[in-house]
């Protein structure tokens, strides 16, 4: 299992208003990647510590569930590259998180897929179910 660690900080240059940009940075086994987040916030109202936003005005509430939310997303994709048999490398997870490269997928594609990959889990009379199901829609369609 890849070990995947989430930073959340402030780079150090400040914009016109005179704060900070935020970055999330995604390491997996020591390989770093950054991103910025496309908000900033005032270096006097920000926990280093908790990597968050201090306070509890609603901008700095609203800041908080967004950087929770993306963390989340960030362990969700891992998931999905985990669930997929993918390698997780920080590109890979980056590109995902990111949304460079993702193929978009029909429906016949994506039956097709998890069918291989069920195929591994089922016996032969189950998995003919699964045949069955992909037949069908494939008429359907």
């Amino acid at each position: 299992m890849k070990n995947v660690t989430i930073l959340i900080y402030l780079k150090g240059r400040k914009n016109l208003k005179g704060e900070n940009p935020i970055y999330i940075r995604i390491t997996v086994d020591g390989m770093r990647k950054e991103k910025s987040l496309n908000r900033s916030i005032d270096p006097k109202k920000w926990d280093k510590n908790k990597q968050r936003g201090k306070g509890r005005t609603e901008e700095i509430r609203r800041l908080n569930e967004f950087l929770s939310s993306e963390i989340e997303s960030i362990y969700s994709k891992r998931q999905e590259l985990i669930y997929e048999e993918k390698n997780v490398t920080v590109e890979t997870l980056m590109n995902l998180y990111s949304g460079i490269g993702e193929k978009s997928r029909n429906l016949i594609e994506t039956i097709e897929n998890e069918n291989k990959r069920i195929k591994k889990l089922l016996e032969c009379s189950t998995y003919k179910k699964y045949i069955s199901l992909f037949n069908h829609v494939k008429k359907y369609l």
